[in-house]
């Protein structure tokens, strides 16, 4: 696997009931970036969402698909 596939934060539960889920994020994913910026650990993902306002736009990995995902 290419060493930028790898890079991310995995995607290890999301809550069955919660926006996330609803908006297609499941568990065994790898997040690449959120709003075009990159994600790779916890503080990232925080960071960056705080500063958008709006729906952000999640870049997801799954196996050999990658896909946009907008969690309301």
């Amino acid at each position: 696997m290419p060493a930028w596939i790898r890079r991310g934060l995995p995607v290890v539960d999301v809550d069955p009931d919660s926006r996330a889920a609803q908006a297609g994020l499941r568990p065994g994913g790898m997040v690449l970036s959120i709003n075009h910026q990159p994600v790779r650990t916890p503080d990232d993902l925080v960071n960056v969402t705080q500063k958008h306002k709006g729906a952000p736009l999640f870049n997801v990995r799954r196996g050999d698909s990658a896909l946009f995902i907008s969690i309301p």
